[in-house]
């Protein structure tokens, strides 16, 4: 939950920044985010499931992580006019806000 809690405030940061350096505070705090559910899923798989199943279902997790970032990248290469670059980027940000809401309903 702790981790869900800095995804939508990094999120939050990203969609709402003023200047770059605001920008790279959020995906700073995003990291720290993307770090914890590395972590923490990993561990609370390994603890809770079935020796049989722990293994695939931890990698599968690192897949999906990277997978979450890979797609809102691919989105963020597609050229756009220069009027629809504030709709790109919150189009993009929902697209990585929306794991974490998701984890945390």
């Amino acid at each position: 939950m702790a981790a869900n809690v800095l995804n939508i405030a990094s999120c939050a940061i990203q969609m709402l920044y003023t200047n770059y350096a605001m920008f790279n505070v959020g995906r700073i705090i995003y990291g720290i985010a993307v770090g914890g559910f590395s972590v923490f899923s990993n561990q609370y798989v390994s603890e809770i499931a079935p020796q049989e199943v722990s293994g695939p279902a931890g990698s599968l997790f690192q897949v999906l992580v990277v997978c979450g970032g890979l797609i809102p990248t691919g989105f963020g290469l597609v050229p756009m006019d220069r009027s629809d670059k504030d709709l790109q980027e919150t189009i993009l940000t929902m697209l990585i806000l929306t794991p974490a809401v998701i984890s945390g309903i």
